[in-house]
């Protein structure tokens, strides 16, 4: 079975909360909601709750509202009714001008070209976004594979390479590692030298003694290029990576790496031949953080 089978099957076995709570996780990614609040399950449990709308997000003065259907059938009817019953007075006291948005979460993919058309201009003055199982179950696969693990444990690699949010999140959940959600102080001398580097070269060392904060550095060095540059960083847990690797380098651009104790990395060797055997499409920056006592052998592979 591939994997969008597998994570589609996964979302269909998932209870009414369950389902709510990784459409939230997943539109906050998407959207990049940051005060996405959830109205349709009991706090604590994954029990559904009655109620208009099953989630929301305030935008200034307007909100977006958000309704789920984790029954296929019947499907057009019951996002119908969803979407009606955000401005019915009646079920939600809350003036329609103040609807920015209806967005709408659902199991089916069954949905004609047709219903779409109807459904998004069921409310002309209001913007209707549908999302299916197909659209939810690609996007995991392709952007959001850590939502994957953690709410359907799916493994879509093995969970190396991750993008800048999800490798803080996934390392400050670890009460071992140093926290790298913090603010970051008296050090600009040494980050205007970072830039320097990375502007002129393709390969950056970040070498020092364990925790003098050389992975902090990098990841605020890496705020000068999120807009342009596709960001991912790397830390190894023992598997190899290469065969990660065209998951990730799967479209040509400019791609900013970190690759954090690269010391560590298993097969470093391979994974510096696949970099550079990618076409002149492709424009690489890597940046390594080394213990200071590994520094010599990492320097010899590259």
């Amino acid at each position: 079975m591939n994997k969008i089978n597998m994570i589609q099957n996964a979302i269909k076995e998932l209870e009414g909360g369950s389902f709510q709570k990784l459409f939230d996780a997943y539109l906050k990614r998407k959207f990049g909601f940051d005060n996405i609040h959830s109205l349709g399950v009991q706090e604590g449990t994954n029990k559904p709750t009655k109620g208009i709308p099953d989630s929301y997000v305030k935008i200034d003065d307007s909100y977006i509202l958000i309704m789920y259907g984790s029954v296929a059938r019947s499907a057009f009817n019951k996002l119908k009714d969803d979407i009606l019953s955000c401005i019915d007075r009646s079920k939600l006291n809350l003036e329609r001008n103040k609807i920015k948005k209806i967005i709408t979460g659902y199991l089916s993919t069954n949905i004609t070209i047709e219903q779409q058309e109807e459904l998004k201009m069921l409310v002309p003055d209001i913007t209707i976004d549908l999302i299916d199982i197909g659209q939810l179950s690609h996007d995991l696969y392709d952007k959001y594979k850590y939502i994957a693990k953690d709410f359907l444990n799916i493994d879509i690699d093995t969970n190396q390479i991750l993008p800048i949010s999800e490798f803080i999140t996934k390392n400050d959940s670890l009460k071992t590692n140093a926290k790298l959600d913090m603010n970051f102080f008296y050090r600009e001398n040494e980050l205007e030298k970072l830039h320097n580097y990375i502007s002129e070269s393709n390969i950056t060392i970040v070498s020092g003694n364990s925790g003098v904060g050389k992975t902090r550095l990098v990841l605020e060095a890496f705020r000068k290029y999120n807009d342009d540059w596709e960001v991912l960083c790397i830390r190894s847990n023992g598997q190899p990576l290469f065969n990660d690797l065209s998951y990730y380098f799967n479209q040509e651009g400019k791609y900013l790496l970190l690759i954090d104790d690269a010391n560590e990395i298993i097969d470093l060797r391979a994974v510096m031949d696949y970099i550079y055997d990618l076409s002149d499409s492709y424009t690489v920056k890597i940046v390594m953080t080394i213990r200071k006592y590994a520094v010599n052998n990492v320097t010899s592979i590259i």
